[in-house]
């Protein structure tokens, strides 16, 4: 079947559920295919078929009809393996740029689909789909002019021309001004930083995207959630009429004013039976993950960040590193990687009562080129001892591995406390002195002020606290792991005494 682009008014060209099954092939479940129709073709909820609409009321709460303002946005918390960046990214970036109206732009201006996504990787997982999904179809394949790694280009029968693409969200904004948009999709869009890992960057290219949006084209933001942060999270709550589907605590419900705010956790949008298992397999070794990722729930009620914003702005200095001080008293902490996670050093020097954070190098592994030790700690000691440090605090976990290395640098190994209660001991002495104004962070160290942000707590029964750090390309907090060490150490290490692992602290768990 042919795909109708520019025709006579009173012809309408094919809807996106149409599309996907009678021109692709692609066979939607009940669920997809109500999300579809609501968000895509244009249906309200009211219009429905019985089941259907049964299905968007969960998907997008008790609405009867959506306003025109709302449909130029799709803000979608869905979760994993739910067919996200495959049927709403990759299949609507194609249908869109077949059939959205390209009367407005100029002459030979080309009209622009942008998938941005954490990084490349996953963009072009969406680009291929795609590009596939073009392949496949004799008629669609025959428009295509250009067909690569980060374009697909088609020349459509109205004589415009139009093109697929996709940036990685490091970019930010920049990257997608001065172009015309049919289609931008922001995919995983709860995970957008900057190329330092750790610079949100959602709101920039929300913000640069949207305006150039064409009438008729659309602006899709869809992700499994993360933090109760960011354009998609905002976006929801303020758009879904029962936003605790996806949001614990009280959250007022809102209405759709300028996006459809839809709900889809994985086993509504896609209960195949590999999604079964997968589901029931992660609720058994991690509730709280699979709640998050298969059940499209951003972080639950309780969790709050372990370290106070207001005292870590209150923190920061604007001068920039000074040099080594050796005649300072100084604590260096090594918190080692070298496979999956990064190796970072912090020194936190005394200056009169300020604990100042003087020196913090982080070395991060490549994919399949592991860090080696003898080289990354070797270099790192020679920073510790360039502040005059003779000891290396490290954790217990890689000692004996530091040990070797730092002690050929003159260093003496020494271990962080372990345990429960010396993980308890030393969060706790940290966020004391950070709340204390003790501690004196600088800008230039964008990283651990990130890193410490990001720093989670959350109650667990028995009067514990889970603490965990998001990853990001190839870093688990290692950063802000070490400062934590090196604010204990230097509040602690000359009287330090091992039966601080057994005080009556509450129970942290890292995660």
């Amino acid at each position: 079947m042919g795909v109708t682009v520019k025709q006579p008014v009173s012809v309408r060209p094919i809807h996106f559920v149409a599309f996907c099954e009678r021109v692709l092939g692609v066979r939607l479940t009940a669920a997809q295919r109500a999300l579809a129709r609501v968000a895509y073709d244009g249906a309200d909820p009211c219009d429905l078929e019985p089941g259907e609409r049964e299905l968007a009321r969960t998907i997008f709460g008790p609405v009867e009809r959506f306003p025109s303002s709302a449909r130029d946005i799709l803000a979608a918390v869905v979760g994993g393996r739910a067919g996200k960046s495959y049927i709403f990214v990759a299949l609507r970036a194609l249908h869109l740029a077949l059939t959205c109206d390209l009367s407005t732009l100029a002459p030979g201006e080309i009209g622009f689909g942008t998938i941005v996504a954490p990084d490349l990787r996953l963009a072009r997982q969406a680009l291929r789909f795609a590009a596939g999904a073009a392949r496949s179809t004799p008629h669609v394949a025959s428009l295509i002019v250009k067909d690569g790694t980060d374009e697909l280009a088609l020349a459509r029968p109205d004589g415009h021309t139009v093109e697929i693409n996709v940036l990685p969200a490091t970019r930010g904004g920049s990257a997608v001004r001065s172009r015309s948009y049919f289609f931008v999709a922001l995919d995983e869009s709860a995970f957008f930083y900057s190329d330092d890992g750790y610079t949100v960057t959602d709101e920039s290219i929300f913000t640069a995207a949207a305006p150039r949006v064409l009438p008729g084209g659309q602006l899709v933001m869809v992700s499994t959630p993360w933090l109760e942060a960011g354009v998609l999270y905002e976006h929801f709550v303020r758009n879904h009429p029962n936003p605790a589907c996806a949001v614990d605590g009280d959250i007022a419900p809102g209405a759709p004013t300028d996006a459809i705010a839809a709900w889809g956790p994985t086993l509504l949008l896609n209960p195949s039976e590999r999604n079964v298992k997968a589901v029931t397999r992660e609720q058994a070794r991690d509730p709280l993950n699979g709640e998050r990722e298969f059940g499209a729930r951003f972080i639950q009620r309780g969790t709050s960040r372990w370290f106070d914003p207001h005292a870590i702005a209150a923190a920061l200095r604007d001068e920039p590193q000074s040099a080594p001080r050796p005649e300072l008293s100084a604590v260096a902490v090594l918190d080692p990687g070298f496979t999956s996670d990064a190796c970072a050093l912090v020194v936190v020097r005394l200056e009169g009562k300020a604990l100042r954070t003087a020196e913090i190098a982080e070395r991060r592994p490549e994919k399949g080129a592991p860090l080696k030790p003898r080289e990354v700690i070797g270099e790192l000691a020679d920073l510790a001892r360039a502040h005059g440090c003779s000891e290396l605090w490290t954790d217990v976990h890689y000692i004996e591995s530091v040990r070797e290395h730092a002690e050929a640098k003159g260093l003496t190994v020494r271990s962080l406390p372990g345990g429960a209660g010396g993980k308890a001991a030393m969060h706790i002495a940290a966020r004391d002195a950070l709340n204390g104004g003790e501690c004196e962070l600088l800008r230039a160290h964008a990283t651990l002020t990130a890193q410490l942000r990001e720093v989670l707590s959350k109650p667990i029964p028995g009067g514990g606290v889970a603490i965990s750090s998001p990853r990001r390309k190839g870093a688990h907090g290692d950063v802000a792991s070490a400062w934590v060490g090196a604010i204990w150490g230097a509040l602690n290490a000359t009287t330090y005494n091992f039966e601080l692992c057994n005080v009556e602290l509450p129970r942290i768990y890292l995660t």
